[in-house]
């Protein structure tokens, strides 16, 4: 009899670093580039390679593991494969890890319904009820598990100076034919990156309909995504849907990158920051404005000390080795869809 329920992982890598009482971890190297061929490191969207299925299905067969986390996964990771793991081990909860949140369609990431037969739990990253119950028609059991942490020792606390006073990296969806854009908060997102480039030196990297002037550049990801952040004195958020305690990837590594973070108010994220203290919201394009203007006005030393308190919070309670320790207190209910 096992001490420890053994969990099966391929995503984040930074998870080797840290040692668990509750569960026992097992890292599978099964390809680490994005479809662009650049490194995935902790990021989403690997192409698994055949090599990598080989290391997957030798480890299935060591460890007969509890439980397998798997997140997006491109490459030889198909249905097939799957299949093939869920023979090798019939008694292994298979846990997709999803941050993908869509309208449309099926009202969930076309991943979660595509691989719905090979999926016993989700996890993805809000607490919303609503859009919880959305994944529960397709997957009985849907659970809380914020995609994105990061290794502080690798993204690391800035060293240069800034040039830009903002930054946002992320796309645009506004255009003549849909002149509100795709989501909900589409045309808000446009308008707030207008003003600022009016008033500010803006620093835009994503991709979509931005118009010319705002001289947006490819999208960035990873620590080039994080290093491209510090090259600003504040960073923006401002996201699709209104969603409880709804955090992406720009929301941790904005909130660890030693610059200020100021986003559009998250709901419910009141029960996770202190305004002012360990992060900034705003709720009006006006607003967001104001703050810019207070903000940036302040001596240079002010606004970074507030943002080391920041980078502080985010590396005890947004770090990889939080995201394990959040992951270990779901283990028993995860256990659950075994019965």
């Amino acid at each position: 009899m096992r001490n420890k329920p053994v969990t099966l992982y391929m995503r984040p890598s930074a998870w080797q670093k840290y040692r668990s009482k509750k569960c026992d971890f097992h890292f599978v190297e099964t390809g680490n580039l994005l479809k662009t061929g650049l490194p995935a490191n902790d990021t989403m969207g690997s192409v698994v390679t055949p090599e990598g299925v080989k290391n997957l299905i030798a480890a299935f067969k060591k460890y007969q593991p509890d439980i397998f986390l798997f997140w997006v996964h491109f490459g030889e990771f198909n249905g097939k494969l799957l299949k093939r793991l869920r023979e090798i081990s019939p008694h292994t909860v298979f846990v997709h890890g999803s941050g993908n949140q869509v309208l449309g369609d099926h009202n969930v990431c076309w991943y979660i319904h595509k691989f719905r037969r090979f999926t016993d739990v989700v996890l993805t990253n809000t607490r919303d009820k609503e859009r919880l119950n959305l994944i529960r028609k397709w997957i009985k059991r849907a659970g809380t598990l914020h995609m994105f942490g990061f290794d502080p020792t690798r993204f690391t606390a800035p060293k240069t100076k800034t040039e830009f006073d903002c930054f946002f990296g992320g796309g645009d969806s506004v255009s003549n034919k849909k002149p509100n854009g795709r989501f909900p908060f589409s045309l808000f997102r446009r308008q707030l990156l207008e003003a600022v480039n009016k008033e500010f030196k803006l620093l835009l990297r994503g991709g979509g309909t931005w118009p010319a002037h705002l001289n947006c550049q490819p999208g960035v990801r990873d620590l080039q995504y994080f290093r491209e952040m510090q090259r600003a004195k504040i960073i923006l958020g401002t996201y699709h849907l209104d969603l409880e305690q709804y955090y992406t990837e720009r929301t941790i590594y904005g909130g660890a990158s030693g610059r200020l973070f100021m986003t559009r108010y998250i709901p419910g994220m009141e029960k996770d920051f202190t305004n002012g203290e360990n992060i900034v919201w705003f709720k009006t394009v006006d607003e967001a404005m104001q703050l810019l203007h207070g903000y940036l006005q302040l001596p240079d030393d002010e606004r970074k000390a507030i943002a080391k308190l920041q980078r502080a919070h985010f590396c005890v309670n947004h770090s990889w080795r939080a995201r394990m320790a959040e992951f270990e207190k779901l283990v028993p209910w995860i256990l659950e869809a075994r019965k």
